[in-house]
């Protein structure tokens, strides 16, 4: 496995900040920066300060994200050399060891033990007391106010006029940051309760991936069996998720973004479609056919930027295209181009960008083909 003696672990909890009421704009967030506060078993900053001393740094090895759909919590964790393992210096205290190239077969099988157990703690035991909810309101504010310049301005015009003018106002207002009157003012009482209501096992997955043998597979399978198997499934009466209507619009919609901030001038052409996926086949096939697309259009975007006539530059400066999903269920292939500020070189990308777009509709040689 790659990278060696490390293993990937996730909790995915299917809650975001779709799932939030109007007065819970935020909870889905602040809830995750609860997980690394405190715990049933790790008090006040604990958890952070035991799993570095296992090598593994918060940010880089130990994190979490909160977007409109799901919460991932996030750990990496390094483990001792196999080849190396001694039996007989097993290491028990891990809160004091540091690992070594020594650490036995026990300590890889305790190390793993111990991230799934972490993974349960946030699944089940987040503490959310109201002091940690107190001090940790600043910092989700300096988040806020981090992401208050230009590209979130245009964030949100782009969101208005694509979600909520399009009938799906729960996407549109739903940012996972959330309203600083209510993560700067909520009783903690409302975190804990949102945290009863969502972090239900029918709603959770553990994944788990990592440099095992066929003996350290099973101990994790068995790991993952005995932590969590003691959790309930939620009850019929449990809070249903949200039903999201996608955006929908008569005509092509055509958008001019503008801010005395942004810094260079783009164009883009964005084409959506609703996300499927299916473990089939015909799926597999469509997906290699879209993969195989972008990746022309790609190798022919960076053609034309490399391209200089004599005194005549191409038509833009840079350009890409990427495909990904922007919100639940919905994909967008968006085509790219930086250009100079004026309409002449705006209108040369956007012709560019569109014969490119006609060109991949009508078929590319058999050998570009194989170059891709």
């Amino acid at each position: 496995s790659k990278p060696a003696q490390s293993c990937e672990l996730r909790l995915v909890v299917r809650v975001g900040s779709l799932c939030e009421e109007e007065h819970e704009r935020g909870l889905a967030h602040f809830l995750e920066h609860m997980g690394f506060k405190g715990t049933k078993s790790f008090g006040h900053g604990e958890l952070i300060a035991y799993l570095s001393s296992l090598g593994m740094q918060y940010g880089s090895c130990l994190n979490a994200h909160t977007n409109q759909e799901e919460t991932v919590y996030k750990l990496s964790v390094p483990l001792p050399p196999k080849s190396e393992a001694k039996v007989d210096d097993v290491a028990h205290d891990f809160a004091n060891e540091v690992p070594s190239s020594t650490e036995s077969a026990a300590e890889r099988q305790g190390r793993l033990s111990m991230a799934i157990n972490v993974l349960n703690e946030w699944a089940t035991g987040m503490r959310i007391s109201d002091e940690d909810v107190e001090t940790e309101r600043r910092v989700i504010e300096e988040e806020w106010r981090g992401k208050n310049g230009v590209s979130r301005r245009i964030l949100h015009k782009y969101w208005d006029a694509v979600f909520a003018k399009g009938g799906a106002g729960l996407i549109a207002e739903r940012f996972p940051i959330g309203l600083p009157e209510v993560f700067m003012k909520c009783d903690p009482q409302l975190i804990r309760d949102f945290y009863r209501k969502w972090y239900r096992p029918e709603l959770m997955a553990v994944v788990v991936v990592g440099d095992f043998d066929q003996d350290e597979q099973e101990h994790v399978l068995e790991a993952i069996r005995s932590t969590f198997g003691c959790m309930t499934n939620g009850s019929a009466e449990g809070a249903p998720l949200p039903i999201v209507e996608l955006p929908r619009h008569p005509n092509d919609l055509v958008l001019v973004l503008e801010d005395a901030e942004l810094t260079q001038t783009s164009v883009s052409l964005e084409f959506f479609e609703k996300l499927s996926v299916a473990n089939t086949l015909s799926h597999l096939r469509s997906d290699v056919i879209k993969r195989l697309f972008t990746t022309l259009v790609d190798q022919r975007l960076g053609a034309i930027s490399r391209q200089c006539d004599g005194d005549k530059a191409g038509p833009f400066l840079g350009a890409g295209i990427a495909c990904r999903p922007v919100v639940p269920d919905l994909n967008c292939t968006t085509i790219n181009a930086i250009c100079k500020d004026d309409s002449t070189s705006i209108a040369r990308a956007l012709e560019a960008l569109l014969e490119e777009v006609s060109l991949g509709r009508s078929g590319w040689s058999s050998a570009r083909r194989g170059r891709a």
